[in-house]
């Protein structure tokens, strides 16, 4: 879900896209501070580019890996091991849910760990991303 804003000149058209998850980055914060008190994990929020909340604070803004774009335009969950992050990569577990807001993909919650990723954490990016897509209705 973008929102494109339309500026005309008088010999061009701009338009100007912005996502729609960049109203949440406060909230979805919020919800990453509360629930890393329950995981060593990093956790992590994004739109379809970038990191827009962490428990990482280093990594906000850095581009995100193509395995979870995969997972947003699949619109479906995934789990493996190794995945870039702020250009490194991490030979790291990690498990995906994109977040689907009207049948759009619009970013992504994911959780990286260098141990195997547990029912916990899925279970706390599966609430994050249901916290997350409430917001909008």
């Amino acid at each position: 879900v973008e929102n494109t804003d339309y500026i005309l000149e008088t010999d061009k058209i701009i338009l100007k896209k912005y996502q729609v998850l960049e109203g949440i980055k406060e909230r979805a914060q919020k919800y990453i501070d509360g629930f890393s008190k329950y995981t060593s994990s990093k956790i992590y929020v994004s739109d379809k580019e970038m990191i827009i909340a962490s428990n990482i604070k280093d990594n906000l803004c850095s581009k995100i890996d193509n395995k979870i774009v995969n997972a947003m335009n699949e619109r479906k969950e995934m789990q493996g091991n190794g995945i870039k992050i702020k250009d490194l990569e991490l030979l790291e577990n990690y498990y995906v849910n994109p977040i689907i807001i009207d049948a759009d993909a619009v970013g992504a919650v994911f959780i990286v760990s260098t141990k195997e990723i547990n029912d916990v954490d899925k279970l706390l990016v599966n609430i994050l991303n249901m916290l997350l897509c409430s917001s909008f209705y």
